[in-house]
């Protein structure tokens, strides 16, 4: 079975949409600022580290967060 290649390629060009939204409207569904505050949500360019005890530098990228 397995996904269909078309959406595949819809949740790419879903995920390309809102990420070049801007930063306002990604943070009224932050992942820190929801209500709910359950792992749901957008979570910002540098705002985690792997390991921060040895990691200098944040992580650099962007992402949301969602369990279907």
């Amino acid at each position: 079975m397995g996904v269909a290649l078309v959406e595949i390629e819809r949740m790419f060009e879903l995920s390309k949409e809102f990420f070049a939204l801007p930063r306002q409207v990604k943070q009224e569904i932050s992942i820190r600022w929801t209500a709910a505050a359950n792992n749901h949500g957008w979570i910002s360019e540098g705002a985690e580290s792997l390991d921060p005890a040895r990691q200098k530098r944040p992580d650099v990228k962007e992402y949301d967060y969602l369990i279907v």
